[in-house]
């Protein structure tokens, strides 16, 4: 098996060179779709296919593997779009059972950098909100998640922020998604884990900006890895930012 790690800081080719491995790969006899080429944000992703695109020809078809996580979890879940729980979603739940989620500038907005970002914990139903995806993120059982999350925010949290509230907003959340059978993303990812789904045909992973990876995103890569005859990965452990997901040097590196 091809094994090749690539760390190197913004602007020194690492995706070029991941872009020069798909060359070498379908020069080898791989078609685009035996190819994942997958990244933590869906500009990086969309670039990526785009440069495939632009050097090798086909149209976006063609390269069905070319996306986030997120994405190829979701096409291998056989979802649609009316079943991804989205901020609009979030909102109606939050009108259901009064909790005050902080609007952003675009409601509809549905990626995970969006909506937990450090920035938007400003309410006490941000807090439950981001807390959820920090203990799945994490994978870690609610009593560990739930002191942790104390420590890692230093008991910054607003009044009423309690295991019992965070149990219920939980339990309630759960309800909610079941009743209208919503996919929020870490879902999808666990989903993924759990049915043990991998892109058919698939003979090469190929992923950048792995120093975003969550601990859950992780085992999943790991998964695929498995499965494929030659993976690459690249990143830059000293840019990364997702720690509020788990995300850190150390997991990279390792």
């Amino acid at each position: 098996m091809e094994r090749l790690k690539i760390n190197g800081p913004p602007g020194t080719g690492k995706t070029r060179s991941l872009i020069d491995i798909c060359q070498q790969e379908m020069e080898a006899g791989r078609l685009p779709h035996e190819i994942i080429f997958c990244s933590f944000t869906r500009a990086a992703a969309n670039e990526a296919r785009n440069r495939a695109m632009a050097r090798f020809g086909g149209s976006v078809i063609d390269y069905p593997w070319f996306a986030t996580e997120h994405s190829i979890c979701y096409r291998l879940l056989g979802l649609n779009p009316s079943m991804v729980f989205t901020r609009r979603h979030l909102k109606d739940f939050g009108k259901r059972y009064r909790y005050d989620f902080t609007s952003d500038n675009n409601d509809d907005g549905d990626s995970l950098e969006r909506r937990y970002q450090e920035g938007m914990l400003r309410s006490l139903a941000d807090h439950y909100e981001f807390f959820v995806g920090y203990m799945q993120n994490r994978m870690l059982p609610f009593k560990d998640a739930y002191t942790e999350f104390l420590r890692w925010t230093g008991y910054d949290t607003p009044d009423g922020f309690t295991r019992s509230g965070v149990e219920l907003y939980i339990e309630r959340r759960e309800a909610y998604k079941q009743e209208h059978k919503l996919w929020p993303f870490g879902d999808m990812i666990s989903e993924a884990l759990r049915k043990r789904s991998f892109p058919p045909g698939a003979k090469v992973l190929i992923l950048d900006e792995a120093q975003d990876c969550s601990p859950l995103l992780w085992e999943l890569i790991k998964f695929w890895a498995s499965e494929v005859e030659s993976y690459y990965i690249a990143g830059d452990p000293l840019q990364t930012l997702y720690f509020w997901a788990g995300s850190s040097p150390e997991l990279f590196y390792n």
